[in-house]
């Protein structure tokens, strides 16, 4: 007969390894959205443009593109889109430049 215990541990331990590909995937998804993000302020300040100029053609609000710059809301892959649309910069560009 197996102790409690044993049975106890096994369980957490499996749950525990099939947690950790989740994670590293979170992470990973985080750096990349980080990385475009960081391009994305750096486009947008050479051309001159405010947040609300760039929402404007983005067809977004304001304080959107502000929580997104400072990186306290993650975009959709459309809004990244079309901000790059506006800022004339390529989203496979950006990854290529990254190795992404």
């Amino acid at each position: 007969m197996v102790a409690p215990y044993v049975t106890i541990v096994t369980y957490l331990l499996r749950r525990t390894l099939a947690i950790i590909p989740l994670i590293m995937k979170e992470h990973a998804e985080t750096e990349i959205v980080s990385k475009v993000i960081d391009d994305i302020v750096k486009r947008r300040k050479e051309l001159g443009l405010s947040h609300q100029r760039l929402a404007e053609g983005a067809h977004l609000n304001r304080s959107a593109i502000s929580l997104i710059e400072s990186k306290k809301r993650t975009p959709s892959l459309l809004t990244v889109l079309k901000i790059c649309g506006v800022l004339d910069l390529s989203l496979a560009d950006i990854l290529k430049k990254h190795e992404l």
